[in-house]
This record gives structure tokens, sequence and C-alpha cells, in this order.
């Protein structure tokens, strides 16, 4: 006799997609704190008290949040959607914060225009994607 019947959900190509995506960039997070770890006796030759340190717990911090809204996206858990959410909206801030306050050299703001294009066409991509599968998740 076999046990309960299981409730196999399907994945949608949105889902598959915005998983993805979402653990690509999670990924390039996490790069940054190994970096930062391997290249902390580089990174303190620039800027002794800070610079290693904010790059370690940055990557961290956005590795780690952007793999539990992937593996809640996966497995079609709403408050994964509502993470991302903050996720995006967070990141977004922090980085023009960064950008506009700590990167004042003028090769860093060169391409200001297209940032703030990409910017505007990542959070559409994520919003839409995100209404899409607000109706798949419980």
């Amino acid at each position: 006799m076999k046990g309960p019947a299981v409730r196999q959900q399907k994945r949608s190509a949105v889902l598959i997609i915005l998983s993805i995506v979402t653990v690509a960039l999670s990924s390039l997070g996490l790069l940054r704190f190994l970096d930062g770890i391997r290249n902390w006796n580089i990174l303190a030759s620039y800027a002794p008290a800070v610079l290693p340190l904010y790059l370690v717990l940055s990557g961290f911090i956005w590795g780690a949040a952007g793999l539990t809204a992937a593996v809640g996206i996966w497995f079609h858990q709403r408050w994964a959607l509502i993470l991302l959410c903050v996720d995006i909206a967070i990141f977004t801030l922090w980085y023009w914060l960064d950008r506009l306050l700590l990167s004042r050299s003028v090769d860093a703001n060169f391409n200001w225009g297209f940032s703030l294009i990409m910017t505007a066409g990542i959070l559409l991509y994520f919003i839409g994607s995100i209404f899409a599968l607000w109706e798949e998740t419980e």
C-alpha cells in the first residue's frame, strides 16, 4: 500500500528562469565574499579598517539572502517572493548609495546613464516575474 498522494507541482518557465537568475546573482555575492577573504591582506593595504570587512560582509549577506530566496522560490513558497522583493529593493538602494557616495571617481561614475537603464530593466524583470509567480506559490 502506498502512502498519501504527494501533489506534484509543475515549475513554470518563469519560476525556473527566476530561480536560475537569482542563484547566478547570489553566486556573485558569494564570490565577492570568498574573494574578500582570500585577498584580505591586499585589500587591507588600500583601506586598512574598512574595505576587506565591507566586501566580505556585503558579499555574504547578498549571497545568503539570494540563495535563500532562490530555494524558497524553487519550492513554491510565497515568503520567498516577499524576501526577493525586499532583497531587490535593498540591493538597488545599496548599489546606488555605494555608487554615488563611495565611488566618487570620475571613471567609476562615467557610465551612470547605462547603469540607471540597466537597474530599471532589472527591476522590471524581477517585479514582473514575482507578480507572474504570486498565484503559483502557497
